[in-house]
């Protein structure tokens, strides 16, 4: 069990860390390399054929989901930095 919590937690930060720094593309090869780095442990805990695919495909969605909430934490804090004191409307305001 702790095996699997770790997987996730680190699919998580892998995750994060391409929502944060790549676009869309990038998570496709991270998706590859969080399936064969799960499989890999999976296989070496002596886990079964279900619980392995299981394992994997929870670390797949757990990286998808941190990816999505690092996109929604970039743009939500780009749509605040539009909002000014002053009144004047932001450069997406401008025309």
């Amino acid at each position: 069990m702790t095996i699997i919590l770790i997987l996730l937690v680190l699919s998580t930060m892998m995750g994060m860390a391409t929502g944060l720094t790549f676009k869309v593309q990038a998570l496709i090869p991270v998706s590859v390399v969080i399936a064969i780095s799960a499989a890999v442990v999976v296989r070496s805990a002596g886990f079964g054929p279900v619980g392995g695919v299981f394992a994997i495909a929870a670390c797949l969605v757990v990286a998808q989901l941190a990816y999505l909430a690092a996109i929604f934490f970039l743009c939500k804090r780009e749509l605040l930095l539009h909002d000014e004191i002053d009144g004047d409307p932001g450069k997406p305001g401008k025309q």
